[in-house]
């Protein structure tokens, strides 16, 4: 009898502990398993392949954002390109389904478009400290915006002062009110962190509060490796888990979109540039032997050129479908790429599948 109300005590104390346990397990979220909206960048240079892109599979690419808006040396937004067709092709997409976007970048670009600045920190300082002039910038995005027929803004302000901290997320939340009063919707895309950061770029947006007062906050998931670091890949899984994890502290996960870079780069002993997957076609060709892959599936590529050597890291269809099942483990359902018309063009078929 004694050894029975042991064997019971025993089985009664597994049995709550088992319980705990699945209670425990039951109160944690369940990433759903939810269709993959894609988005994706159109940019001026590349205007003609990524439209065609887009418009060749609709069934894909659900958000386009145009690339196109830049900033005056007095920091009025202006096309880069005015003269290329957005208006029709804002148009012709809206008609398939298909939500577009300003996207407006703090390049600042002189009339001759000769000397420009890219993601100029100062200017965008500037704007900001001034009530008159943040008010002005905002009524002239809201006016491209409506002129050329998109659904929404994404603000794309990179490298700002950390010191700005405050002061852009005013700008942010004004600007939200803003476009709410003509229906439109408001996005910010922002450069990665895995911790809040003091630095310029990243430590000068507020996650959290971007979250609150935007319709989304894309996170760009790409240059882990560049100019400065030296060969390797554009992203790692590891890295970008750390990324949007900690994104998941900051805001609910239908507000956040990762952004995956579809091109690739090349070192050389003196140099690097960014590569297009249609220029590294060539160099598969006369290279096939040599192309290896990494863990996650990355390819990559060191040669022998005229005496000197280059190493090459690139995104194909292969290595960008590892990185989305990585990014849907997580639970997110939305996806960005940059940029079209610098993509494995296989891709399509791939993302239909998802």
């Amino acid at each position: 009898m004694l050894k029975y109300r042991t064997r019971l005590k025993v089985g009664v104390f597994l049995g709550l502990i088992l319980l705990s346990g699945s209670l425990s397990f039951a109160s944690q979220p369940v990433p759903e398993k939810r269709p993959v909206r894609f988005g994706a960048w159109v940019t001026y240079w590349d205007f003609a392949a990524g439209v065609e892109a887009v418009i060749q599979n609709p069934s894909v690419f659900k958000d386009v954002y145009f690339f196109s808006t830049v900033l005056a040396p007095d920091g009025k937004p202006i096309m880069y390109n005015p003269d290329l067709p957005y208006a029709s092709v804002v148009a012709t997409l809206k008609g398939e389904g298909i939500r577009t976007w300003l996207t407006v970048v703090n390049d600042v670009v002189k009339p001759n478009r000769r000397n420009s600045k890219l993601k100029d920190p100062d200017l965008i300082h500037s704007i900001l400290q001034d009530d008159k002039r943040r008010a002005l910038h905002r009524q002239a995005l809201i006016r491209l915006t409506l002129q050329y027929g998109f659904d929404g803004i994404d603000v794309d302000y990179e490298n700002l002062h950390a010191k700005d901290k405050e002061i852009y997320t005013q700008f942010i939340r004004e600007l939200n009110d803003d476009v709410k009063q003509h229906g439109l919707k408001l996005s910010v895309t922002v450069q990665p962190k895995d911790r809040e950061k003091k630095s310029r770029g990243p430590g000068a947006t507020d996650w959290q509060a971007l979250c609150n007062y935007t319709d989304q906050v894309q996170i760009m998931l790409y240059n882990l490796h560049n100019c400065k670091t030296g060969p390797g890949p554009m992203a790692t899984i590891p890295w970008m888990n750390s990324i949007m994890n900690f994104g998941l502290t900051r805001c609910s996960i239908d507000k956040l979109v990762p952004v995956l870079k579809v091109s690739g780069m090349r070192w050389s002993e003196n140099r690097c540039e960014g590569l297009q997957y249609k220029n590294i076609i060539p160099l598969l060709t006369a290279h096939t032997e040599i192309v290896q892959r990494t863990s996650e599936e990355t390819p990559y590529l060191k040669y022998i050129e005229n005496g000197n050597n280059y190493t090459i890291y690139y995104e194909d269809t292969k290595s960008l479908l590892e990185k989305i099942i990585a990014l849907r483990a997580l639970g997110y359902h939305r996806i960005t790429f940059w940029s079209l018309g610098r993509h494995d063009f296989s891709l399509h078929k791939a993302l239909r599948n998802q």
